[in-house]
Order: structure tokens, then C-alpha cells, then sequence
């Protein structure tokens, strides 16, 4: 917590946000875990008020970071099979049921904070770089995302690293609901210019942090959504997702790009 609670002050000095926009993601997530019949804290009632402020309830962790900004560590478990094309012929398996790895980018980086660009990560950066270049797509392109939010912060900078906000922007992005499912958000709202839907399933923070098993549940969840099997939570004509999962304080980073014929 204490490292990431660094990154979140740089991130604060740097753009000017505040502890209020942290909780936007948090609040989020555990509105999306409320759809999600897995989630460790489907049942959870949280308050974007309660969110933006210690309390008893929501007592600080590594300021500016608290209670509700931190991941669930948790017990669990997912698995993935991965084959070929030429194998879901032989099976007779049809392509347009199920989800294609269309790309993906790893990049490591010195595990020492004060050797890392915080809050920008041009390493992490590079994985989603490569990611989208062998998809021959654009951020934009995805109709969803899973991202690594061990902290509330990581959330935010994982939006600029992805490309989906520019820097310093990602407050923005949160706040306008663009990354919240539009069965949780204000309806007056509306339709925005410009919607992806961000762990939908609750994410680290909501849904739970299985640690070894949490790269294979993003991927888990971009399945679900590709396929129209996410219920509640489903995105509507979901085609490409963007997982985006990391090791230490972005020192190992992972990008894939995932879509349906």
C-alpha cells in the first residue's frame, strides 16, 4: 500500500486531483460487484461519500489511500484453455462462440520506484503498445476492459497507460462515467460520446484479488463479456476487450487484446 500511496501523490502534485476522484473508482467497482454473483463484495454497500473521506468505517491505509481504495485479497481460482484455430475446426467448434486472442504486449521495468517515470509508466505503456499494434486496432476500438486496480490509483493510471486518457486525464474519464456500466450510472446521463466499460465484474477492489489466479479472471471476464454470457453486467455488442494486468509497481506488465467474429 505504501508504494502505491506514493504513486497517488505524485499522481495529486502532479495533475492536481484529489482524494474524491480517487473514489470515483472505488465507488464504481463495488456498483459493478452488485451485478456480479461471484464478487467478494456483491453484498457491500458502498457510498461515493463514504469513498471520499476516512471514517471509522473507511479508515486511511497509506495516505492519501483507504479502506475502500484497496483490492480484496482473496482466496480463488481461474482457468483458461488456449488453442488454435485449426483445433476448434477439428472439433467442429464454432469460431463466432468463442473469444480470439487478436493481441498481446509484456514489458519489465526496474522494480525500484524512484527508477520509474510514476505517474506516466512509458514501460508499462510499451506492453499496451504492442498489444494494440499487433491487433491493428486503436484504444478506442474496445468495447471493454479489465485492468489491474490493486489500488484505486492503479485504475487511474492504468486508463493513460492504456491510451483510453491522456495524461493527468484519467480523472476526467472516471468522473464523466464513461468507464461505469450504464446499468449502474445516472440514466440522465444518457448515451455517452464515448463509453468502455471498466471491470465490469468489480475489478481487484470489488470483486476480489486471487493474486496468482487474478490475470487469468480478467481474462475469464473478457470471455463472458465476448460471448454474451456476463448477465447483469453484460456489455452491450461487446466485439474487443483489453485486459491489462501487472506485477509489483508496474515492474512486469501484460496487455491483450481479445475479440468475437
Amino acid at each position: 500500500p505504501k508504494l502505491f500511496g506514493r504513486i497517488a501523490q505524485i499522481y495529486i502534485e502532479k495533475y492536481g486531483a484529489s482524494e474524491a476522484d480517487l473514489a470515483q473508482v472505488a465507488w464504481k467497482n463495488y456498483a459493478h460487484s452488485k451485478l456480479n454473483p461471484l464478487a467478494q463484495m456483491r453484498d457491500a454497500d458502498l457510498t461515493l461519500d463514504c469513498a471520499s473521506q476516512v471514517s471509522d468505517k473507511n479508515p486511511s491505509v497509506a495516505p492519501p489511500l483507504k479502506v475502500s481504495d484497496c483490492s480484496q485479497i482473496t482466496d480463488g481460482a481461474a482457468s483458461v484453455v488456449l488453442v488454435s484455430g485449426k483445433y476448434l475446426e477439428k472439433i467442429g467448434r464454432d469460431k463466432n462462440k468463442t473469444a480470439r486472442l487478436l493481441g498481446y504486449g509484456h514489458t519489465t521495468d526496474y522494480l525500484p520506484l524512484d527508477k520509474k517515470d510514476a505517474p506516466t509508466f512509458s514501460t508499462a505503456r510499451k506492453a499496451a503498445e504492442k498489444a494494440f499494434g499487433m491487433a491493428n486496432l486503436k484504444p478506442r476500438d474496445m468495447q471493454g476492459a479489465e485492468v489491474h486496480d490493486c489500488f484505486s490509483i492503479t485504475e487511474i493510471v492504468a486508463y493513460e497507460i492504456l491510451g483510453l486518457a491522456g495524461p493527468g486525464k484519467g480523472v476526467e474519464l472516471v468522473k464523466s462515467g464513461a468507464t461505469t456500466l450504464p446499468q449502474v450510472r445516472n440514466q440522465k446521463s444518457g448515451k455517452l460520446p464515448f463509453e468502455i466499460p471498466v471491470n465490469s465484474g468489480g475489478g481487484l477492489i470489488a470483486d476480489g484479488h486471487p493474486v496468482g489466479a487474478t490475470g487469468v479472471r480478467q481474462v475469464f471476464e473478457a470471455y463472458q463479456q465476448l460471448t454474451g454470457q456476463a448477465g447483469a453486467r453484460q456489455i452491450e455488442n461487446a466485439r474487443k476487450f483489453l485486459t491489462f494486468n501487472m506485477g509489483g509497481s508496474l515492474t512486469t506488465s501484460v496487455a491483450m487484446i481479445w475479440g468475437r467474429e
